[in-house]
């Protein structure tokens, strides 16, 4: 049951990080668009504990890094392929996870995927 809900959770942190960023692309503060997300339909009780590592990114404590979050997504796949159970939201999310990693944040919380998202594409 972990590993179901733990996709949830990387599946929240990943929608989060991409929304935030596309509202920060077209010029909306992060704190107010932040606002708009824990006052809508879309909020979570872990987005609004979590806001912090959202909103001030490298300030807030680790509380599960990028890694242990790859490591866990590898479980979740392990899990659905012994299932066979499609799960292409957890693969997304693995990639995005690793690519963090790859970029050397690995050893951050896994809200620093929304920093990783805003870092210019090669």
């Amino acid at each position: 049951m972990k590993l179901a809900v733990n996709s949830m959770i990387y599946a929240i942190n990943e929608s989060v990080s991409e929304a935030l960023v596309l509202a920060e692309n077209a010029a909306i503060p992060r704190s107010v668009a932040l606002d708009v997300f824990t006052s809508s339909a879309a909020n979570s009780p872990m987005l609004t504990y979590r806001r912090g590592v959202y909103e001030q990114p490298g300030s807030a404590p680790v509380t599960f890094t990028v890694d242990l979050a790859a490591k866990d997504l590898h479980l979740v796949l392990d899990l659905a392929a012994e299932t066979d159970t499609p799960m292409p939201a957890a693969e997304t999310n693995l990639r995005l996870m690793e690519a963090t990693s790859d970029a050397g944040m690995g050893d951050d919380d896994m809200g620093m995927t929304a920093e990783y998202l805003r870092r210019p594409r090669q």
